[in-house]
């Protein structure tokens, strides 16, 4: 007996699977809130404010994201004579990771200044490595916030003829709560292969994903 079966995805009216690289990272709340601190404040760390990058091309310089695994720890537990794993409480989020593109045309990259200012607002008030500049907090009354919403949009094609801003729509939309970098390195610098671009990663530790 043969069984026909219907393939639903990518049918008209079935299921769409999304394509992983229709996406955009969106830094506006960060980048709007150092955008709002003084030339001063950069400079005290070294940066200048006129290297931000714009808070509506920023998007552009991500190239890679990986989410953190979201666990729920298995506690054993002795069900009769049987061992059993069951649910227990939820494990604190791992950093999420993304890659940003180095720009070489400037003196200083962008993103480069947006995370040195975002990681020297992270470690204001104590002491830095060995010949780095700390951020000292300028009054008893200044508030820092480190602390930003990160959100991750998917994209999907529209499936109209007309070429507008549409053409890309919102498929799905995700919030990392409270980001902050954890960790900000440069990739591999290597003149053995062919011509590579140059990425900066960040590990942003977050409180959940919604």
């Amino acid at each position: 007996m043969l069984t026909f079966a219907n393939n639903l995805w990518g049918a008209p009216e079935g299921l769409e699977a999304q394509r992983q690289d229709l996406w955009l990272v969106n830094l506006k709340p960060a980048i709007v809130y150092f955008s709002s601190l003084t030339e001063e404040q950069f400079n005290a760390v070294g940066l200048s404010k006129n290297d931000l990058p714009d808070e509506d091309t920023t998007a552009l310089y991500a190239v890679r994201v990986t989410l953190p695994v979201q666990k729920i720890t298995a506690k054993p537990f002795i069900q009769g004579t049987v061992p059993r794993n069951l649910p227990s409480y939820v494990d604190a989020l791992d950093t999420a990771r993304v890659d940003f593109l180095h720009e070489g045309q400037n003196t200083r990259s962008p993103i480069f200044t947006l995370l040195q200012m975002w990681r020297s607002i992270v470690r204001i008030g104590r002491i830095g490595a060995t010949g780095e500049t700390t951020f000292l907090l300028p009054d008893e009354t200044f508030k820092p916030q480190y602390k930003f919403d990160v959100v991750l949009q998917l994209l999907s094609g529209d499936t109209t003829d007309v070429a507008s801003a549409e053409d890309l729509a919102f498929s799905a939309q995700y919030t990392l709560i409270d980001c902050w970098p954890r960790v900000v390195q440069h990739g591999v610098i290597d003149r053995t292969k062919g011509a590579q671009l140059h990425v900066l990663s960040a590990q942003f530790a977050l409180q959940e994903i919604i």
